[in-house]
């Protein structure tokens, strides 16, 4: 296995980058040499979540553009971190500009992940996936509360409970570790 690059897409605050952290912590904990990159150029969440920044300076660090110029560089540093790690993981950002599009061509496979209340915006995520060629491995419903369920099909269909930002647990939940061992295939 190698070259594997997974692009987290969706809305603003469906749990991407909270998902590709411990995405990210359970393909380790499963002896994958994986890496996990902050890739949306506009917000420092990574930063954030690993407690280097406070809300506050990540506010003042979030960019309001980036040109399509910076995102085609920021897309090569992506894909040359393949050259390190077998498995990178990045999370673009929650709108679908040129930006977005520009960023998705650096990965090789794609996470959908919306908010239940959102879940008309997986098609428009589908969409732009299948527009740069990234193979859809995994559509992930997310809400606050409630039961988890991993469904695995052709598609894999998942619902996820806390993914939001506040979360203090440094534990995966089982369900992302199941997750993440059901996905390994689906990649190669």
């Amino acid at each position: 296995m190698s070259d594997i690059r997974i692009i987290i897409g969706g809305p603003s605050n469906s749990g991407k980058s909270v998902f590709s952290k411990y995405f990210n912590l359970a393909l380790q904990d499963i002896n994958q040499n994986s890496y996990y990159e902050d890739y949306d150029p506009f917000s420092p969440t990574k930063k954030l979540l690993d407690g280097l920044i406070t809300p506050k300076q990540r506010q003042k660090q979030k960019k309001k553009n980036v040109s399509a110029r910076e995102a085609s560089i920021i897309t090569k540093n992506f894909i040359d971190l393949s050259k390190k790690y077998p498995i990178v993981i990045g999370d673009l950002p929650g709108k679908i500009p040129g930006i977005t599009k520009i960023l998705s061509h650096g990965g090789t496979h794609g996470i959908i992940i919306c908010r239940e209340d959102e879940a008309e915006q997986i098609k428009h995520w589908k969409k732009l996936f299948d527009e740069v060629g990234l193979v859809t491995v995994c559509i992930i419903k997310s809400n606050l509360g409630g039961s988890e369920i991993v469904d695995s099909s052709d598609l894999m269909n998942v619902k996820l409970t806390n993914l939001e930002r506040k979360r203090n647990s440094k534990d995966i939940t089982p369900n992302i570790r199941v997750l993440a061992e059901i996905l390994l295939p689906y990649l190669q």
